[in-house]
């Protein structure tokens, strides 16, 4: 009978209580234990203190980033609250400027109103002149026609209308004449008119050529 295989189902080292120093085997087993064990022992240290180092290495890692996002946040909020304040700024002094532009606008155009109230006033009286020293050429014209030098007392103006006549202006000068009326009139009044034209002083209607006069009894 021959034994052809083994099968080792168990192995286990032996307790270090039963090795004998005195035996050469048991004293290199005790050795080798003891350096197993210390390599061992030291590899675990050399582990834990790796993991413990790496723990903290990203703990720190963790913090530097923690601490550049909250940087990053408290300089993009800063950022967003320089820019709100200088849009803020910008706002207030362009309606700043827009008031100051509009308020100058304002008394540009009362300067320039009360420029062209003064021109307008101005022109006004200047027309005003004009007409005054049209009106009395014109009735300086009247009083040197003719029919002027039958009337026995000083003619005084009754009316001066000016009327527009297509497109010129025509003035309609009416005179009274006191003391004298006309034949077999009962009433002591005598009027006499003329028209003419403003611009050239020409004669449209002259007076009445009308000569014997009678006198009021009562004058």
């Amino acid at each position: 009978m021959f034994l052809e295989t083994v099968t080792i189902s168990k192995l286990d080292q032996t307790d270090e209580v039963h090795l004998k120093d005195t035996n050469i085997f048991d004293a290199r087993g005790r050795r080798k234990i003891a350096e197993v064990t210390q390599e061992n022992l030291t590899e675990r240290n050399r582990l834990v203190r790796e993991g413990e180092q790496a723990r903290k290495a990203q703990d720190v890692s963790t913090q530097k980033n923690l601490l550049a996002f909250e940087q990053d946040q408290a300089f993009a909020a800063a950022k967003q609250a320089s820019e709100v304040a200088k849009v803020k700024a910008d706002t207030e002094r362009e309606a700043r400027e827009a008031a100051i532009v509009a308020q100058r606008q304002v008394e540009l155009a009362e300067v320039d109103k009360s420029k062209m109230l003064e021109v307008a006033a101005q022109k006004q009286q200047e027309t005003v002149a004009v007409a005054q020293e049209q009106k009395q050429q014109a009735i300086d014209k009247a009083l040197t026609l003719p029919q002027t030098k039958n009337w026995s007392s000083e003619p005084k103006l009754d009316h001066f209308l000016i009327m527009p006549i297509q497109d010129r202006w025509h003035a309609n000068i009416q005179f009274f004449i006191a003391g004298v009326k006309m034949p077999q009139h009962n009433k002591c009044e005598y009027y006499d008119s003329i028209e003419m034209d403003l611009e050239t002083l020409e004669i449209i209607n002259g007076f009445r050529d009308f000569n014997d006069f009678e006198e009021c009894k009562n004058q």
